[in-house]
């Protein structure tokens, strides 16, 4: 039906409602894995609403491009992307597409390990939002970010502690708008930050309470296969502090055996290196497998 609906829309030579289809259509192939299919989408229904100039729907697109092309470690791209979304929307008017953009931004500069720089841009981000904006995904999407930073690297407890209790507003926040990838985020920084905390009974807790968060999004939205190498990572992590060492390789052969059938689908597009290793989850699991196999 959307393929019909493309070629309706390109006869009637109808560009704005051409985009939108596209846009649809790359959703589904971004769903199911298909990122290079989804980014030819993406690009075309962008040419498309710059050539007739519709710079807020242009910006939303840049977005999206922007979010594809991090999920592919090409940050240099995303970075360039999220910038000209930046600069085409009026926060004012569009808080929500500017509040994603930033988070963006903030999310290459944690994957670089520009964590002090990453800080002050997701928390001015949050406040920009506002709690009026704490019904909307993106207010998730902000406190999973800035608690991520805080997760990542250890800073004092004090830091760490004010990380974790984003993280448990985001999960409550993302359970009551069903917002399964904020709370599946949300969980994961939970479990790092305890573990870093060395807490490591609680973050065993938190860890069966990931489990049972990702087997539900999981059952709802099958889509969300990809975030299970977060999943497994984090069950490796905490298996490993426990000691039990059969638990934390088995854990961690599933996250590498996820990561590596993404990385298949790659194959020949020249991204296959930067989503190994520019981005810090995909790094993380890499090592463990190379120190494990040594």
């Amino acid at each position: 039906h959307l393929f019909q609906a493309w070629r309706i829309h390109r006869h009637r030579g109808d560009a704005d409602d051409e985009a939108m289809v596209i846009d649809t259509l790359a959703d589904v192939f971004q769903a199911e894995g298909r990122l290079l299919d989804a980014d030819r989408l993406l690009r075309r229904a962008e040419a498309l609403v710059r050539d007739i100039g519709a710079p807020r729907v242009r910006a939303r697109l840049l977005l999206r491009l922007g979010e594809l092309h991090a999920m592919l470690g090409d940050l240099d791209e995303a970075e360039v992307l999220f910038g000209e979304a930046l600069r085409l929307i009026d926060k004012a008017a569009d808080r929500v597409t500017h509040a994603a953009a930033t988070i963006g931004r903030g999310r290459i500069l944690v994957n670089r390990g520009n964590f002090d720089e990453a800080m002050p841009l997701l928390a001015q981000c949050l406040k920009d939002l506002g709690r009026e904006a704490d019904g909307e995904r993106v207010y998730v999407d902000a406190l999973v970010a800035l608690s991520t930073n805080f997760a990542l690297v250890a800073r004092g407890e004090k830091l760490v502690m004010g990380g974790l209790r984003y993280a448990r507003e985001a999960a409550e926040k993302a359970a009551a708008m069903g917002h399964w990838v904020g709370r599946v985020r949300a969980w994961v920084v939970q479990v790092r930050g305890l573990l870093l905390l060395e807490r490591q009974d609680e973050a065993t807790h938190a860890q069966e309470q990931l489990e049972r968060v990702a087997t539900e999004a999981l059952a709802t939205d099958p889509h969300l296969q990809r975030m299970m190498v977060e999943v497994a990572w984090c069950r490796y992590l905490v298996a490993h502090g426990r000691g039990a060492e059969g638990a934390a390789g088995a854990a961690l052969a599933e996250a590498w055996e996820e990561l590596r059938a993404q990385l298949a689908l790659l194959e020949g597009s020249g991204y296959e290196r930067g989503f190994m290793s520019n981005l810090v989850l995909h790094r993380e699991v890499k090592q463990a497998v190379d120190a494990r196999a040594v």
